[in-house]
């Protein structure tokens, strides 16, 4: 739910140079993406980049070598690690997306009692909006093919096939996905609705906007648990098909990911 955590964190998918100097700005370029879901005060708006940047700073220590380390794994052993190590390496950085998004819970919750009561209408209305543009989409299969050509090349018609096929298999998560965050959503907004909030209630906006798996039902858990798996399953599937050209071009994407979190590392803030 807190807009600038998922900007920030798109932000370490780009590659060159240049972005060591995107990164740098991240604050600002947040901040942007922040207000196209709502309008900030001056006073919120500086409140925001001093936060940003206290964040930025520790993820930039703290992190980045993480995620060296997990690319270091995955460029060395992607040919030859089997579905179990895959899926350890998942929950390992899905563990790690929930201990940075809990790090970030008391700003996200000073953030949102400081809006005004048009300022959490507007954001809440926005992220509305684009909720409703992601189901409503109908482009996913197309979107998916140009991320796997980016990095493999050409695909072949089976490849396209499997992944087409495996598009379609996950709709299901997608739509399970789209009703859990509806839900969340408006608990979120029901909270904000009230005049005062007292302690359990900020307790109550804190979970819902985390969102981390220790507070869902089991049931959720075992959709997730399948989710991970068939999407290991039909990369280790996909894998098989590689031919020598998408094998180097693979290699390439994973150097390159190598050299960008070099210069993130090594950019001055």
């Amino acid at each position: 739910m807190f807009r600038f955590t998922w900007v920030f964190l798109a932000l370490l998918m780009l590659t060159g140079c240049f972005y060591g100097t995107v990164y740098k700005n991240s604050d600002r370029l947040a901040l942007n993406q922040l207000e196209k879901y709502v309008a900030l005060t001056d006073d919120q708006q500086a409140w925001f980049l001093k936060e940003f940047g206290q964040v930025q700073v520790i993820h930039q220590s703290r992190y980045l070598p993480t995620y060296q380390e997990w690319l270091s794994v995955l460029k060395n052993g992607w040919k030859d690690m089997d579905e179990q190590q895959l899926y350890e390496l998942s929950m390992r950085v899905n563990a790690h997306w929930y201990e940075l998004i809990e790090s970030l819970e008391p700003a996200s919750i000073k953030f949102l009692m400081s809006l005004d009561n048009s300022q959490k209408a507007q954001l809440i209305d926005s992220i509305k909006e684009k909720m409703q543009l992601r189901q409503n989409d109908v482009d996913r299969q197309a979107r998916a093919l140009t991320r796997f050509e980016d990095i493999l090349g050409s695909l072949d018609k089976k490849q396209k096939d499997m992944i087409a096929r495996h598009v379609d298999k996950t709709a299901f998560y997608q739509e399970i996905r789209a009703l859990n965050n509806q839900n969340r959503l408006a608990a979120i907004e029901s909270l904000l609705a009230q005049k005062q909030l007292g302690e359990a209630d900020i307790i109550k906006l804190g979970r819902y906007v985390v969102n981390h798996p220790r507070y869902w039902p089991e049931h959720r858990i075992e959709k997730r648990e399948r989710r991970i798996r068939d999407q290991i399953k039909f990369m280790l599937r996909l894998r098989e098909t590689l031919s020598n050209n998408q094998q180097e071009e693979l290699a390439h994407y994973f150097d390159e990911l190598s050299d960008l979190l070099v210069v993130l590392k090594n950019t001055k803030l």
